[in-house]
């Protein structure tokens, strides 16, 4: 057995391995299972390192949900959080502007689901574009309006402030916060 035998040999090795790793790994950018808590049959996008993120063109609207999972006849959108609290007013914001962008891309999302620790909330939200872009105008509006640096009203929290990435250069912010 010569050299280009060997040469051969090991190169071939050196595939198998490459290939096992990259299955392991994930390296062809499929979704991963959805998990457990998630739920659902099947899991469409997943918010990965690669994902893309999802745009409806039409209503200026983008975002990068954390999964959007087939459940029976339903799409649904899924956003998973840490913490035990809520939803709040944040989180339905964000899943309703990312179902709205999800629609843009071909999902057909008609409910949102909110994992928050244990617990698992679903709601159904409006099939009308229109319908679910004015759940949250006024949220999308303001944000809008602090992107494009303009004067936005509202009303100092000392939580809020805390947790602000511009609370050391804010003249509005509440007394006291550091």
């Amino acid at each position: 057995m010569g050299l280009e035998f060997w040469i051969g040999a090991v190169l071939m090795v050196a595939m198998v391995l490459a290939g096992l790793v990259a299955l392991y790994f994930d390296v062809g950018g499929t979704p991963k299972q959805p998990l457990p808590e998630v739920g659902g049959d099947k899991l469409l996008y997943q918010d990965t390192q690669n994902a893309p993120t999802l745009i409806n063109r039409e209503w200026s609207v983008g975002a990068r949900p954390d999964y959007i999972v087939q459940e029976g006849p339903d799409v649904v959108l899924v956003e998973q959080k840490k913490r035990t609290k809520g939803p709040f007013l944040s989180d339905l914001v964000q899943a309703w502007a990312g179902a709205l962008a999800a629609r843009g891309e071909g999902y057909p999302v008609n409910r949102v689901r909110f994992v928050l620790g244990g617990e698992v909330t679903t709601e159904d939200i409006p099939q009308s574009n229109a319908d679910l872009f004015n759940q949250f105008r006024s949220n999308y509006e303001q944000a809008r309006a602090v992107r494009e640096k303009r004067w936005v009203r509202f009303t100092p929290k000392a939580h809020k402030c805390r947790s602000c990435s511009y609370r050391e250069n804010c003249e509005r912010k509440v007394e006291g916060v550091q």
